[in-house]
């Protein structure tokens, strides 16, 4: 069963095997979820808030349990939200813990597509940088559309290529939020409940494109 715990999602209890025990499992999953979503919020890398919606299993495995937390396989957040956690380096440098970075100046289509939605969503206007007459500015009144549909594509093309050259910085979101796995209120808590030592494997439910 995968539960999924959003901004406005309402509480969970699971069931089956040793009901304590993965009680305990959803609990700290949901902790987990809360604190990479505060991570997030902090570090200002919510844009459409897709990154906010992870899910979580608790597999029973007969003398272990299974935690996987994570994204959709099939989702558009599985292709990179490990380049938002870990970041990426800028085109020609280097960046330390991180696997990832650009290897090319240019741009693709998908990438501007994406920072054309990203700037509409945030309102970012094209301006002109120099002053029209009266005239000029009626002649362009009847070209507007066009040529704001163009401003609006440069500035993308702008911003992508900015980002390649300088890199993404990381924000471990998603690793400083697994720590909670490691803590003595866990394995506590964990031990409490079952009453003998019970191996958890956290893993990634999704496959990256790396």
């Amino acid at each position: 069963m995968i539960y999924t715990i959003g901004d406005n999602k309402q509480d969970f209890t699971t069931t089956g095997r040793m009901v304590e025990v993965e009680n305990i499992l959803a609990t700290y999953a949901k902790k987990f979820i809360e604190a990479a979503q505060r991570n997030l919020r902090a570090k200002q890398k919510i844009d459409t808030g897709d990154l906010l919606d992870m899910t979580f299993d608790v597999t029973y495995m007969g003398k272990s349990y299974m935690v996987t937390i994570g994204y959709p396989k099939d989702s558009k957040m599985a292709e990179y939200w490990d380049f938002v956690n870990q970041g990426v380096a800028g085109v020609g440098k280097t960046l330390s813990g991180s696997p990832y970075k650009f290897k090319t100046k240019g741009a693709s289509k998908k990438m501007i597509d994406a920072m054309q939605g990203w700037i509409s969503r945030h309102n970012i206007r094209p301006s002109d940088k120099y002053t029209i007459s009266g005239l000029e500015k009626k002649r362009k009144s009847i070209r507007s559309t066009v040529s704001q549909t163009t401003k609006l594509r440069s500035l993308a093309t702008a911003f992508a290529r900015s980002i390649k050259k300088k890199g993404i910085q990381p924000t471990n979101y998603f690793d400083n939020a697994l720590k909670i796995f490691n803590s003595a209120e866990f394995q506590k808590d964990l031990s409490e409940a079952v009453g003998f030592e019970v191996q958890v494997a956290i893993k990634n439910s999704w496959e990256n494109n790396k």
